[in-house]
C-alpha cells in the first residue's frame, strides 16, 4: 500500500519549485559540485520579499497600565510637600 504523494513525509523538489512566492522573485536551486560553483551564486539578492514578524500587544498594554496604576497610587497616597524647595533655591542662588 503506497502514500499518497500529499502525505509523503519530505517534500519534493518539484513542489517546492512550483509554489509561487508572495511577492519578489522564486527562488533558485543551487547547482554545481564544487564549493567555487557555489560561491560564485548571489545569495543576498535584494529582489526577495521583505521579512515580516507580528508580536502581540497586550504585554506592553498591561505593563503600560501597571506603571499608571503605581502611578496613580503615588500620587494620591503620598504626601509630597515642596516647603524645601524654595530655601533649596536660595541657598543654591547665595
Amino acid at each position: 500500500m503506497s502514500l499518497l504523494r500529499q502525505f509523503a513525509l519530505a517534500p519534493q523538489e518539484d513542489d517546492l519549485a512550483a509554489l509561487t512566492p508572495k511577492g519578489g522573485k522564486p527562488g533558485r536551486i543551487i547547482e554545481g559540485e564544487k564549493i567555487n560553483d557555489w560561491l560564485q551564486t548571489e545569495v543576498f539578492r535584494h529582489d526577495l520579499a521583505r521579512a515580516t514578524s507580528s508580536q502581540d500587544i497586550w504585554q506592553w498594554l498591561v505593563f503600560a497600565a501597571s506603571v499608571l496604576f503605581f502611578f496613580d497610587v503615588l500620587v494620591r497616597r503620598v504626601v509630597v510637600g515642596f516647603g524645601w524647595a524654595v530655601p533649596a533655591a536660595v541657598a543654591v542662588i547665595h
